[in-house]
């Protein structure tokens, strides 16, 4: 509970840092060899960077080591050489926390150093005592300390003081029931008064139109007569039931369908072990190996025919075979009028006369006959 108070009241510290300045005195820390616990710039183990120290070392062989904060814990980047006496020096990035080493037994400490850290951007160190502790506990244990927390900051009872001051200047919480009753009767009606002489008030609503009967929404009862012998008729609602023609059942020839319970028509647990289907079952099939290769289209053999290869030559206007006969040759001369032979029968002549009718030989000559009626040539 105390640990819950104590962050709580450093959270309230970052709201007056205005107050404090953001600077702190911390106690000295300082060794003759070796700091063994860090000094951070977040308490909490955050990612809040040193970015300046000064320091005093008595020692010829001292040292700074500095950290960076990875996954909470400390991890080492390097060191810096310290020179003998009081001198300064920047930090590199990302050095959240630093430990100092003495390597011959000289004092080293630090004087003042300065962070990002809103809540300790300076920090100020205790001086050396004459006989200084190697091992000083800037962390004291619960309990160990006055105060009894978690961690021993010098001037907390001012703070505190200071937040008390703080807490009694806040004017306290107002009676929201007294806030109620002033608005309910005071501001309320002020203001519906002013929104009157500003605006004007709305006319006042019609009257509610009256109707015949008390139906909902001004709905006038139907009116109508029934016939005059319409009780006399004997009419009733059983009347269309007897006259309604009786409606045929028909079976269903197929036997219809039956639901089945879906749950209960599962087979039981062991119907399923049997149904297990072995491991030749389950095998799935081997893909075949194609080791062959698509056939390729065979070559076009649709070659065009060349023209053949003609070794003669045509004969020349120069040869003399085949010469065409000219006119001048006597061979074969046309018969011209006045040669005295084949001159053709003249009438009257006792040769080669055709037959005529009447003549005593009535058949046609034929061929291979010895008939000499009909005329041959060159006789």
């Amino acid at each position: 509970m105390k640990k819950v108070v104590l962050i709580v009241a450093l959270l309230m510290m970052i709201s007056i840092s205005n107050v404090s300045a953001a600077s702190v005195t911390l106690p000295y820390y300082g060794t003759t060899s070796e700091s063994e616990k860090f000094m951070w710039a977040d308490p909490n183990k955050g990612n809040d960077e040193f970015t300046f120290v000064e320091y005093t070392s008595n020692s010829n062989n001292a040292e700074i080591l500095m950290y960076e904060t990875v996954s909470g814990s400390a991890s080492l980047i390097g060191s810096q050489s310290l020179s003998n006496g009081v001198n300064s020096f920047n930090f590199p990035a990302n050095v959240s926390a630093v430990k100092l080493r003495s390597n011959d037994g000289g004092e080293v400490y630090l004087n003042y150093m300065e962070s990002n850290n809103p809540i300790s951007t300076q920090i100020y160190f205790e001086e050396p005592t004459t006989q200084p502790d190697p091992e000083p506990d800037p962390e004291p244990d619960p309990g160990k300390s006055d105060c009894s927390c978690v961690v021993d900051i010098p001037g907390w009872d001012n703070m505190m003081g200071k937040l008390d001051e703080i807490k009694s200047a806040i004017p306290p919480a107002p009676d929201w029931q007294q806030v109620s009753e002033t608005m309910r009767d005071t501001i309320v009606p002020a203001f519906r008064d002013e929104m009157e002489d500003m605006l004007g008030t709305a006319p006042e609503p019609p009257e509610q139109p009256i109707f015949n009967n008390p139906l909902e929404s001004g709905i006038d009862e139907p009116t109508g007569s029934l016939p005059n012998d319409f009780e006399e008729s004997g009419f009733t609602a059983n009347d269309l039931k007897a006259d309604a023609e009786e409606i045929q059942f028909q079976e269903d020839p197929s036997g219809g369908f039956e639901l089945l319970d879906p749950v209960g028509s599962l087979p039981t647990q062991e119907e399923f072990k049997k149904n297990i289907p072995s491991e030749q079952d389950l095998q799935a099939p081997e893909v075949p190996d194609v080791t062959g290769t698509a056939p390729e289209p065979p070559a076009q053999e649709n070659i065009a025919p060349e023209p053949p290869d003609v070794t003669g030559t045509a004969p020349s206007p120069s040869v003399e075979d085949n010469i065409a006969p000219s006119p001048s040759g006597g061979d074969n001369v046309a018969p011209t009028p006045g040669d005295n032979t084949g001159t053709a029968p003249l009438p009257g002549e006792d040769t080669g006369n055709a037959p005529v009718p009447n003549d005593e030989l009535t058949k046609a000559p034929l061929p291979s006959k010895d008939l000499t009626g009909a005329p041959i040539p060159n006789k």
